[in-house]
């Protein structure tokens, strides 16, 4: 009994540390995604500002 009830006191303990560190690893996923998002639309801007004044170069 004192073996069970010592692993229920370590699951206890365990389980708010694994949802921090989920919770963290969401966090990061989520910062690397807004990260992607914005390098793809900076890209996408200087593609477009490239592709204009190739335009007007060639006028």
């Amino acid at each position: 009994m004192n073996e069970t009830n010592g692993s229920s006191d370590q699951i206890s303990k365990t389980i708010p540390a694994t949802d921090e560190i989920a919770f963290q690893a969401s966090l990061l996923a989520l910062s690397a995604a807004v990260e992607a998002a914005a390098v793809r639309r900076s890209t996408e801007t200087a593609a477009d500002i490239a592709r204009v004044r190739k335009r007007e170069n060639s006028f």
